[in-house]
């Protein structure tokens, strides 16, 4: 996972707690609302694991070695993740 808990939970009031500051939304259950902001970036965060995944094995998998954290490595991670990510709608 791209994030631990902790992090996961700062994530989710650096969200949740302006909002309610503001005025923008109350919410009878901040602790619930906690949980589904978390159970929400944890999905995003699962599809982007996912994507990287799978550009990092399409990247491997190509006939020339090319070697993780060279400029054309990333070049191609940057380039063949968008494109995942937009057939993904995110």
């Amino acid at each position: 996972m791209f994030y631990n808990e902790d992090q996961m939970s700062h994530i989710a009031h650096l969200i949740t707690d302006p909002l309610q500051k503001s005025g923008l939304f109350t919410f009878k259950d901040p602790s619930r609302a906690l949980r589904l902001v978390k159970e929400e970036l944890r999905g995003f965060f699962k599809v982007y694991d996912e994507i990287a995944s799978m550009v990092k094995t399409k990247i491997s998998s190509q006939k020339r070695g090319i070697l993780e954290g060279s400029r054309e490595w990333e070049v191609l991670y940057n380039k063949y993740f968008r494109e995942e990510a937009e057939k993904r709608r995110i």
